[in-house]
């Protein structure tokens, strides 16, 4: 059985994440409000946070898990094609790092894909998961 999941941060003065889970003709949905200090005010580690949440979740049962994010710094980073900056916060590279490994050990044994889509191009589940993410952090 395979998941599709769409996962999304919506920030500003406050933030919120969002979650669908699409399995087969059933959907599921989870949304949060999240502090500023658990992401360090910034929307890439939201949606790195909404990805790590997204597979905390669920159960081990399925036999691919595809996370779909409109984050391509997210992307990047957890496929390894980008490297933290030495010249960046070193707080948010702390942070950055800390999730990586939680992400690491959260997929060692689940057959994990990450794939990037582009945000506001009317694909469903993202567009689902930016309204939610929306509501989620009033």
């Amino acid at each position: 059985m395979n998941l599709d999941i769409f996962t999304d941060c919506s920030g500003g003065k406050s933030f919120g994440i969002a979650i669908l889970y699409l399995e087969n003709e059933l959907e599921y949905t989870f949304k949060s409000k999240v502090t500023r200090h658990m992401i360090d005010g910034s929307v890439e580690l939201g949606e790195f946070y909404a990805i790590i949440k997204s597979l905390q979740l669920i159960d081990n049962k399925y036999d691919k898990i595809t996370i779909y994010t409109d984050s391509l710094n997210c992307y990047n980073y957890i496929n390894g094609f980008s490297k933290v900056k030495p010249l960046s916060n070193k707080k948010i590279n702390i942070i950055k790092r800390h999730m990586l490994n939680n992400y690491s050990k959260i997929v060692e044994n689940l057959n994990v894909e990450v794939r990037h889509i582009k945000a506001h191009c009317d694909v469903y589940g993202n567009e689902k998961c930016d309204k939610m993410a929306k509501i989620a952090k009033k």
